[in-house]
């Protein structure tokens, strides 16, 4: 409706300025023009003015879809699931929807025209410059992942895509929260450590119990060779006496 009005006001002074300007014509050519060639002409304003109007009506249409493919864009874009932020070449915060400014744990309101290397750790500011200016300069998608420090002390990491608006005055970043992701690696990596420290403690008892194993079997056959041996001084003692008792 506010678009209608708009063009509504717009064809009024334009409807105006064209009245003023046919008087004047009026003024100079009624003395010179015939009945007939004014009938004429008035029949030539009627059918132009219809056209005025009917490419008023046309411009009221177009005018009403803009606004509502407008307002259709701004819902998408601020209810957005992920976040996403319009930033200018220095980093300065144009626009931000609710779910990237959620991640920040700010309102949109205190967040808007600041600076969003402001609201990363230290470490990762000049990440961010260099990932921002590469956007500009190479003119194609940039990733980056940065983990910023919340309110409740929780980590947020953050999987950032950038790439530059079509006009190349500013920059669209799309952030997604891959904190459930980092955990999953995380704890797999400690199992993996896990399991290979738990293999290697596995082969270093296995070694042990294969030295232990040696050792038995060493000790198995010198008893053997003891077991053998006073065997045969058994036999020997045996058959000594057996001469002497003859």
């Amino acid at each position: 409706m506010k678009a209608q009005n708009v063009v509504l006001t717009n064809a009024s002074a334009l409807r105006q300025i064209a009245e003023d300007n046919l008087k004047n014509v009026n003024e100079k050519t009624n003395l010179h023009l015939s009945e007939g060639d004014q009938l004429k002409l008035i029949h030539e304003l009627q059918v132009h003015q219809i056209e005025l109007q009917l490419q008023n009506d046309e411009l009221v249409k177009a005018n009403i879809k803009a606004n509502i493919e407008e307002q259709k864009y701004i819902e998408l874009y601020d209810f957005a699931p992920t976040g996403y932020v319009t930033v200018t070449q220095n980093g300065k915060i144009l626009n931000i929807n609710f779910a990237a400014a959620k991640m920040f744990d700010k309102e949109r309101i205190d967040i808007i025209n600041k600076q969003l290397q402001l609201f990363l750790p230290v470490k990762s500011r000049s990440h961010f410059s260099l990932f921002i200016k590469k956007i500009f300069e190479e003119k194609n998608n940039q990733i980056l992942e940065v983990a910023i420090l919340k309110e409740d002390s929780s980590t947020l990491h953050l999987y950032i895509e950038g790439t530059v608006s079509t006009n190349g005055d500013h920059c669209l970043l799309n952030f997604i929260d891959i904190s459930l992701r980092k955990i999953a690696e995380e704890n797999l990596n400690e199992t993996i450590f896990k399991l290979a420290y738990q293999k290697q403690e596995n082969e270093k008892k296995a070694k042990e119990l294969q030295i232990l194993n040696q050792k038995l079997n060493n000790n198995i056959q010198e008893l053997k060779h003891l077991s053998f041996n006073l065997q045969t001084i058994g036999e020997k003692g045996d058959s000594q006496i057996s001469k002497d008792c003859k």
